[in-house]
Protein backbone atom coordinates (compact mmCIF):
# COMPACT_ATOMS: atom_id res chain seq x y z
CA UNK A 1 0.00 0.00 0.00
CA UNK A 2 1.26 3.74 -0.79
CA UNK A 3 1.61 6.02 1.62
CA UNK A 4 -0.71 8.20 0.17
CA UNK A 5 -4.19 8.10 -1.20
CA UNK A 6 -4.74 9.37 -4.72
CA UNK A 7 -7.60 11.03 -5.72
CA UNK A 8 -7.88 10.69 -9.43
CA UNK A 9 -10.86 13.18 -10.46
CA UNK A 10 -11.77 14.83 -13.78
CA UNK A 11 -14.96 15.19 -15.80
CA UNK A 12 -16.94 12.67 -18.25
CA UNK A 13 -14.62 10.95 -20.57
CA UNK A 14 -11.04 12.08 -19.24
CA UNK A 15 -10.06 8.95 -19.04
CA UNK A 16 -10.21 8.74 -14.78
CA UNK A 17 -11.43 4.99 -14.67
CA UNK A 18 -9.03 3.48 -17.47
CA UNK A 19 -6.07 5.35 -16.18
CA UNK A 20 -6.50 4.03 -12.58
CA UNK A 21 -7.14 0.42 -14.34
CA UNK A 22 -4.04 0.82 -16.04
CA UNK A 23 -1.75 1.46 -12.96
CA UNK A 24 -3.65 -1.25 -11.09
CA UNK A 25 -2.45 -3.44 -13.74
CA UNK A 26 1.04 -2.37 -14.37
CA UNK A 27 2.13 -2.32 -10.75
CA UNK A 28 -0.79 -3.68 -8.58
CA UNK A 29 -2.17 -0.85 -7.20
CA UNK A 30 -5.59 -1.05 -4.94
CA UNK A 31 -8.36 0.92 -6.50
CA UNK A 32 -11.36 2.21 -4.50
CA UNK A 33 -14.11 1.58 -5.74
CA UNK A 34 -17.19 3.40 -4.65
CA UNK A 35 -20.37 1.81 -3.58
CA UNK A 36 -23.33 3.12 -6.18
CA UNK A 37 -27.33 3.11 -6.77
CA UNK A 38 -26.91 3.61 -10.07
CA UNK A 39 -27.16 0.71 -12.85
CA UNK A 40 -23.67 -1.00 -14.32
CA UNK A 41 -23.25 0.64 -17.87
CA UNK A 42 -22.71 -2.74 -19.28
CA UNK A 43 -22.53 -6.38 -18.07
CA UNK A 44 -18.31 -6.16 -17.68
CA UNK A 45 -19.03 -2.58 -15.42
CA UNK A 46 -16.68 -3.32 -12.35
CA UNK A 47 -16.19 0.51 -12.25
CA UNK A 48 -18.04 0.66 -8.68
CA UNK A 49 -19.79 -1.73 -6.20
CA UNK A 50 -23.67 -1.41 -7.38
CA UNK A 51 -26.17 -1.57 -4.85
CA UNK A 52 -29.61 -0.75 -3.35
CA UNK A 53 -30.57 2.13 -1.81
CA UNK A 54 -31.13 0.52 1.58
CA UNK A 55 -27.47 -0.35 1.61
CA UNK A 56 -26.44 3.17 1.35
CA UNK A 57 -28.85 4.15 4.53
CA UNK A 58 -27.45 0.96 6.73
CA UNK A 59 -24.21 2.39 5.86
CA UNK A 60 -25.17 5.97 6.77
CA UNK A 61 -26.79 4.93 9.73
CA UNK A 62 -23.47 2.74 10.89
CA UNK A 63 -21.30 5.49 10.32
CA UNK A 64 -18.80 3.74 8.28
CA UNK A 65 -19.11 6.11 5.78
CA UNK A 66 -16.34 8.26 4.49
CA UNK A 67 -17.50 10.17 1.40
CA UNK A 68 -20.86 10.42 -0.67
CA UNK A 69 -22.31 12.36 -3.03
CA UNK A 70 -25.41 11.88 -5.03
CA UNK A 71 -25.04 12.40 -9.09
CA UNK A 72 -27.67 12.09 -11.38
CA UNK A 73 -30.28 11.06 -9.05
CA UNK A 74 -27.64 8.06 -7.91
CA UNK A 75 -25.72 7.78 -4.43
CA UNK A 76 -22.25 7.04 -4.38
CA UNK A 77 -19.86 6.79 -1.29
CA UNK A 78 -16.95 5.39 -0.12
CA UNK A 79 -16.42 3.94 3.37
CA UNK A 80 -14.05 4.47 6.25
CA UNK A 81 -12.22 1.42 5.80
CA UNK A 82 -11.60 1.39 1.81
CA UNK A 83 -9.76 5.20 2.62
CA UNK A 84 -6.93 2.93 4.24
CA UNK A 85 -6.78 -0.01 1.71
CA UNK A 86 -6.95 1.37 -1.63
CA UNK A 87 -4.27 3.45 -3.02
CA UNK A 88 -6.65 5.23 -6.42
CA UNK A 89 -9.42 6.74 -5.97
CA UNK A 90 -12.12 7.97 -8.99
CA UNK A 91 -14.24 10.64 -6.77
CA UNK A 92 -15.93 14.36 -7.68
CA UNK A 93 -15.23 17.64 -6.32
CA UNK A 94 -17.71 16.83 -3.66
CA UNK A 95 -16.27 13.96 -2.28
CA UNK A 96 -12.79 15.51 -2.11
CA UNK A 97 -14.27 18.31 -0.62
CA UNK A 98 -15.64 16.05 2.37
CA UNK A 99 -12.32 14.57 2.78
CA UNK A 100 -10.64 18.23 2.95
CA UNK A 101 -13.20 18.52 5.65
CA UNK A 102 -12.12 16.02 7.42
CA UNK A 103 -8.80 15.76 6.64
CA UNK A 104 -7.61 14.71 9.99
CA UNK A 105 -9.82 11.48 9.81
CA UNK A 106 -7.79 9.66 6.77
CA UNK A 107 -4.21 9.32 5.81
CA UNK A 108 -2.78 12.04 3.64
CA UNK A 109 -4.01 12.40 0.09
CA UNK A 110 -3.35 13.79 -3.55
CA UNK A 111 -5.71 15.34 -5.64
CA UNK A 112 -4.78 14.45 -9.86
CA UNK A 113 -6.88 16.37 -11.99
CA UNK A 114 -6.71 14.84 -15.23
CA UNK A 115 -8.23 17.60 -17.96
CA UNK A 116 -9.16 16.65 -21.00
CA UNK A 117 -10.78 18.42 -24.23
CA UNK A 118 -14.09 18.21 -25.27
CA UNK A 119 -13.32 16.98 -28.40
CA UNK A 120 -11.56 13.88 -27.02
CA UNK A 121 -14.10 13.45 -24.04
CA UNK A 122 -16.62 12.71 -26.82
CA UNK A 123 -14.65 10.64 -28.43
CA UNK A 124 -14.46 8.01 -25.61
CA UNK A 125 -17.93 8.81 -24.43
CA UNK A 126 -18.84 7.55 -27.75
CA UNK A 127 -17.02 5.03 -27.19
CA UNK A 128 -17.85 3.44 -24.17
CA UNK A 129 -21.86 3.55 -25.71
CA UNK A 130 -22.82 6.77 -24.29
CA UNK A 131 -26.02 7.90 -26.31
CA UNK A 132 -26.01 11.54 -27.52
CA UNK A 133 -28.53 12.61 -25.18
CA UNK A 134 -26.27 11.28 -21.99
CA UNK A 135 -23.50 12.87 -23.47
CA UNK A 136 -24.60 16.14 -24.06
CA UNK A 137 -26.26 15.65 -20.62
CA UNK A 138 -22.94 14.81 -18.61
CA UNK A 139 -21.33 17.73 -20.75
CA UNK A 140 -23.55 19.96 -19.51
CA UNK A 141 -23.66 18.65 -15.84
CA UNK A 142 -19.80 18.93 -15.88
CA UNK A 143 -19.60 22.59 -16.25
CA UNK A 144 -21.01 23.32 -13.25
CA UNK A 145 -19.88 20.33 -10.96
CA UNK A 146 -16.04 20.85 -12.00
CA UNK A 147 -16.20 24.65 -11.57
CA UNK A 148 -13.18 25.63 -9.67
CA UNK A 149 -12.21 21.99 -10.01
CA UNK A 150 -8.54 23.04 -10.59
CA UNK A 151 -7.85 24.45 -7.41
CA UNK A 152 -8.73 21.94 -5.63
CA UNK A 153 -5.68 19.69 -7.80
CA UNK A 154 -2.57 19.24 -6.14
CA UNK A 155 -1.44 17.97 -10.06
CA UNK A 156 -2.75 18.64 -13.18
CA UNK A 157 -2.29 15.86 -15.87
CA UNK A 158 -3.02 16.30 -19.76
CA UNK A 159 -6.00 13.90 -20.28
CA UNK A 160 -5.67 14.00 -24.06
CA UNK A 161 -2.15 12.30 -23.68
CA UNK A 162 -2.76 8.02 -24.34
CA UNK A 163 0.42 8.23 -21.65
CA UNK A 164 -1.48 10.16 -18.91
CA UNK A 165 -1.43 7.06 -16.48
CA UNK A 166 2.81 7.14 -16.87
CA UNK A 167 2.66 10.83 -16.01
CA UNK A 168 0.23 10.11 -12.74
CA UNK A 169 2.85 7.18 -12.37
CA UNK A 170 5.55 9.64 -12.11
CA UNK A 171 3.23 11.81 -9.50
CA UNK A 172 2.97 9.22 -7.48
CA UNK A 173 6.56 7.79 -7.49
CA UNK A 174 8.07 11.59 -6.43
CA UNK A 175 4.89 11.99 -3.98
CA UNK A 176 5.86 8.68 -2.46
CA UNK A 177 9.76 9.20 -2.39
CA UNK A 178 8.69 12.55 -0.22
CA UNK A 179 6.40 11.39 2.31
Amino acid sequence: MLKNLYLICGKSGSGKTWTVEKLHKEYGYEVLRSYTTRKPRNKNDKDHYYVMVSDYYADKENGVMATDTCYRHNLYWSRIEQMETSDLYVIDRKGIQTLLDNKSKYRPFVVIYIDASENIRKKRMRLRGDTNYALNDRLDNDEEEFKNIKSYADFIVDGDSDDKWITIKNIIDKCEEVS
